[in-house]
This record gives structure tokens, C-alpha cells and sequence, in this order.
């Protein structure tokens, strides 16, 4: 007599068929899932018992997943996909999966692709490409995976189990330390009547998003208000033509959360510098003529068109060559938006709403442990709040001592010290 979830055989009702039936799961009424195997006697019934247990050990035996990686991924991204993605998030998943993915795994079949074969390609990818790209293809993965377990194609998912990687502290990496104040300041006068200089502006003071700010139209502004209304972004979006080929082009997309939409106040400067660039568009229609297509977009081409994503990345780069300025990217400008507000002791809560981040942790985990002078201020705060005739004289530019003591007769060298 066999244990219990081990599987049995028996005898067909009519001719020499023997039965093996093995329980793999359950449904998701509560019933218990079974494979069957058909065969001409009872010993070979035993043995394809054997092996289908030992096949269900393996991650191996399942209803379906004959197809291979690559087509199952492409069918769920090309139907189900569609209804349930975000266009951009559909079309990073295709670009990473043909990249990174397919080349390697996409031939093999769905059922056979194992935790080990996922872990190799990780690691491999781990020695050319940053960790947040690593991570990207394994949550894809594993969310393509978990699809197939939810459609009863697979009984495991091969990725459950394997960890995100961490970055070492001296990975590569593309994120800059944001602009100081001052760094900030001089781009202003570099930017003086380049044109940057509105978006420059926008960014810096406002802590926009690039595509936020791209995505702006004439209508979410608000002069007399001195307002925008954030409601949208804009990106590059490459999508396949029936020959294979990519086309990319500026596309709308509505905000990922509900705290991305947002109203925020401008300063006058900025302001001003809108003013000058609507007159500066009506220019340009009256120049373009019949040519002019009217998307109401306040960064625009000389005819109109929304200006893509990648082609302000290319003007920001020779704006910083031509001036000799810090290299950081367009983002890390939102960066410098929040640092500074943060070393200007604003209100973390305000701050986090004028990001539109999800949620005030998302803020928190970001940015507070980047700015070493917020512990500090809390600190000489509460020594003046108890310790009044006791003011600390020290700031955080003054020089640390280069040991600390560790035990009552041991020193080590200060990691703090400069």
C-alpha cells in the first residue's frame, strides 16, 4: 500500500490499460489536481508512477508548459498583457526579455527552465550590467512565472526563491551626489537665455520628474494662480511594426499613482520664463505655417510636435559640456530639489507630496539618509531644548577626531573622519 500523496495505480474497468494517477495540487475550488498516464500492464504502470512522482519532485511534471519561454512570454505580452500593463512597463518588459532573456533561455521549454538556469543568467548579467537592471529581469521573470503558475501551466515558480541583488557600495553606478545650492545657482546663470533655461528652472524648483515636466500642457497652467497641475508624463515609446523593426516615438501616459497628480505653485521666475516661451511658440506656428500641429504642448518641436524624452537628455548633456558644469542626469536634478529642501529643514510631509511620492516612507528611505546634517540639527536642537546653558559649538564641517574608542582600552581608526 502506497502513502498517502504518493500516487496509485489500478486496472482500467475493460481490456489489459492500467492506470497511474498522481496528485500534483489543488484547484483553486479546493480539489485536488491529478496527472494520469495510460499503460499496457501493471509494471510498467509502477514504473511511469515512478517517474512521474519523481518528474513532480523536479519542478518537471505539469498540465502544460510544452511551449517554450519565449512564446508563452510573448502571447501573455501580446494579449493578456495589453489589458493589465501600462504600455511603457509592456514595452520595457519586451525589450529587456529580448535582450537579456531570450538569447539564453527563450528556446527552452517553459516546464523545464529551473531555479539554477535563472540564477546562472542573473549572474552572469551581474558582471556587465548595474544591479537595478539585474533585478528588473528577475522581477520579470519571476512575475512571468507566476503568471503561468496562476494559469495552472507550471506547479512552481523557479524564481520565487531567488533573492534580489544587493549593489555593492562600490558598484557603478550612473546616480550622481545631487547638485549643491550653489551648483544649482550657477547652472541658472549658465542657462541665461539658453534653450534650457525653462526646464532647467522647472526641475530644479520644483522637483518635477522629466517626464512630468515634458508632459506639460498650456492648459495645466495657471498664471493667474501662479500654478500647474501635474496629470500626466511623457516618454519614449518604441513600438514593433510588422516588419520587427522599432519605432520611437513621444507618448503620453497617464501618472502611475494617485499622489503623482498633483498642484503645485510656481515661483515667478518660472513664471516668467513660461511667458517668454508661449510667446516664443506663437512665433514658431506663425512661422510654420500649415505645418503647424497643435498638441498644446509647452515644450515643443518648431512645428508643434511633442519633443521626445531622449532628445532633451541629448540637449542636457552638451549644455553641461558647453559650460563646464558637474555632471549629474536630468533626474538627479529632482534629486537636488529634495536634498536641498531637506537641508533647508522643510517639512518632510510637504516635501514628499511635492514629489508625488506614494507614500512619505518612499521619501524617507530615499533622501534622509543622504543628508548627514538632518541627524546633526535634530541633535543640537534637543541639547538646546535640555540643555540650554549648554548650547553644542560644534556644526557638522568640524573636524572629527581621527580614532573613536571602542572598549576601555582599544581605538580604531574614525570612519567618519575625513
Amino acid at each position: 500500500m502506497r502513502a498517502k500523496g504518493n500516487g496509485t495505480i489500478y486496472r482500467y474497468q475493460s481490456g489489459n490499460k492500467w492506470i497511474a494517477k498522481l496528485p500534483i495540487g489543488v484547484y483553486s475550488n479546493g480539489k485536488t489536481r491529478y496527472k494520469k498516464a495510460t499503460f499496457g500492464s501493471k509494471t510498467l504502470a509502477e514504473a511511469g508512477l515512478r517517474k512521474m512522482s519523481a518528474e513532480f519532485q523536479n519542478q518537471k511534471l505539469v498540465f502544460g508548459g510544452s511551449e517554450s519561454l519565449k512564446a508563452y512570454c510573448l502571447g501573455y505580452l501580446e494579449h493578456a498583457g495589453r489589458q493589465t500593463l501600462r504600455e511603457t512597463t509592456r514595452s520595457n518588459y519586451l525589450h529587456l526579455l529580448n535582450r537579456h532573456v531570450f538569447p539564453i533561455l527563450g528556446s527552452k521549454k517553459l516546464a523545464s527552465v529551473q531555479k539554477r538556469d535563472v540564477q546562472k543568467l542573473l549572474e552572469a548579467m551581474s558582471v556587465r550590467y548595474s544591479v537595478n537592471t539585474v533585478n528588473q529581469v528577475r522581477a520579470i521573470l519571476r512575475r512571468m512565472f507566476q503568471i503561468a503558475l496562476q494559469d495552472e501551466v507550471l506547479i512552481k515558480n523557479p524564481v520565487a526563491l531567488i533573492p534580489k541583488y544587493r549593489a555593492s557600495q562600490f558598484a557603478k553606478t550612473q546616480v550622481q551626489p545631487a547638485w549643491s545650492t550653489g551648483e544649482v545657482l550657477g547652472a541658472f546663470r549658465a542657462a541665461e537665455g539658453e534653450p534650457i533655461e525653462l526646464f532647467l528652472h522647472l526641475i530644479a524648483s520644483t522637483g518635477l520628474r522629466r517626464g512630468e515636466a515634458l508632459g506639460l500642457k498650456w492648459d495645466d497652467i495657471d498664471f493667474e494662480a501662479g500654478t500647474v497641475y501635474i496629470q500626466r508624463g511623457r516618454v519614449d515609446l518604441t513600438i514593433a511594426t510588422p516588419s520587427g523593426k522599432g519605432v520611437t516615438q513621444a507618448t503620453d501616459q497617464l501618472p502611475k499613482t494617485a499622489k503623482s497628480r498633483r498642484l503645485l505653485v510656481l515661483p515667478p521666475v518660472v513664471l516668467d520664463l513660461l511667458r517668454r516661451q508661449e510667446l516664443s511658440q506663437q512665433m514658431d506656428r506663425v512661422s510654420a505655417g500649415d505645418e503647424w500641429e497643435d498638441h498644446d504642448c509647452v515644450f515643443a518641436r518648431k512645428n508643434g510636435k511633442p519633443v521626445m524624452a531622449s532628445v532633451f537628455a541629448q540637449r542636457w548633456v552638451r549644455f553641461l559640456k558647453k559650460h563646464d558644469l558637474r555632471y549629474v542626469r536630468i533626474h538627479d536634478l529632482r534629486h537636488s530639489y529634495a536634498t536641498n529642501a531637506l537641508i533647508d529643514d522643510q517639512r518632510i510631509e510637504m516635501i514628499s507630496e511635492q514629489l508625488g511620492h506614494s507614500s512619505i516612507r518612499v521619501t524617507k528611505d530615499t533622501y534622509a539618509t543622504s543628508v548627514p546634517s538632518l541627524a546633526w540639527s535634530s541633535g543640537v536642537k534637543m541639547s538646546k531644548l535640555l540643555y540650554p546653558d549648554r548650547p553644542i559649538e560644534n556644526t557638522p564641517e568640524t573636524p572629527r577626531p581621527a580614532t573613536v574608542r571602542t572598549s576601555r582600552s582599544k581605538k580604531v581608526a574614525n570612519p567618519l573622519s575625513g
